[in-house]
């Protein structure tokens, strides 16, 4: 689903200009004819959109229950219990909607010096760059990326933010869930050889940060490299020292010292 913008009366090549405003959106569900009853599965629906031309990506997805639920209580050792009975009837019937059940979003963006100064040899390049053109070393430097991804960092990036928030809710007629989540991670170029990183998720249903939060020491010792990952607190509270060599050939040759998160016998959650 698209707009079109008039041009503004200040452009010189008056040209309309098109926005996306939903760039997918689908809906599914299956009906059984062989069924003697509820034929009809719960109505899915997912979308995705994309703001400011890309740069923030934003998820939803929705159930919905297309029949007609009661719920009633009941008495068990002196307590009032709920319980929900599904009736072979549609919502539709009842003039109703089907109610949503489920529902997630979520919203995800990087923000980093190439978002706002797009280099143009740089896209040039990645869209021709595919696994049936890429050659057997960039293959195996992918391999090596995707294996151990936090072990490699682009000095060549001087700062990197990346936010994920999430939602999501469930609603089971008796109870429901509700959770709501933001992961901030980063990285910042010091010097040429120096960088930091951080990792962090904070909820706002329990409203604290997560145990994980972490923190990061990269240092570039030309020939080889070397990394100081800690975890504060939580469970798995924690520290990795990592020196490693930058050679292709020598890359499993590294030296590690760390404190392992299992020998938290006295942590109190």
């Amino acid at each position: 689903m698209e707009a079109k913008l008039r041009p503004k009366s200040t452009d010189t090549v008056q040209q309309n200009r098109k926005i996306n405003l939903i760039q997918s959106l689908s809906f599914s569900t299956f009906y059984n004819f062989a069924a003697d009853s509820f034929n009809l599965s719960p109505i899915s629906a997912s979308g995705h959109l994309g703001l400011f031309k890309d740069k923030i990506n934003v998820s939803f997805s929705g159930i919905f229950d297309p029949y007609v639920n009661r719920v009633y209580d009941s008495i068990t050792n002196g307590q009032v219990i709920p319980y929900r009975r599904t009736i072979n009837r549609y919502t539709w019937q009842e003039g109703k909607l089907p109610k949503l059940v489920s529902f997630s979003f979520a919203v995800s963006g990087s923000l980093n010096p190439a978002v706002f100064h797009p280099s143009p040899n740089a896209n040039a390049a990645a869209n021709g760059l595919t696994l049936a053109t890429a050659n057997p070393q960039q293959r195996q430097n992918l391999a090596m990326l995707n294996s151990d991804p936090a072990a490699y960092m682009d000095f060549n990036i001087p700062w990197n933010l990346v936010l994920n928030y999430n939602f999501s809710y469930s609603n089971q007629y008796i109870s429901s869930q509700r959770a709501n989540t933001i992961m901030l991670s980063g990285d910042l170029s010091l010097t040429k050889a120096w960088k930091i990183q951080f990792n962090t998720n904070y909820d706002f249903a329990v409203g604290q940060l997560s145990s994980a939060t972490s923190f990061a020491i990269y240092r570039d010792l030309h020939c080889w490299d070397l990394s100081i990952q800690w975890l504060p607190f939580g469970y798995y509270k924690s520290y990795n020292v990592t020196l490693r060599v930058k050679s292709q050939i020598l890359q499993a040759l590294k030296l590690s010292k760390r404190s392992d998160y299992t020998n938290n016998v006295n942590f109190n959650q």
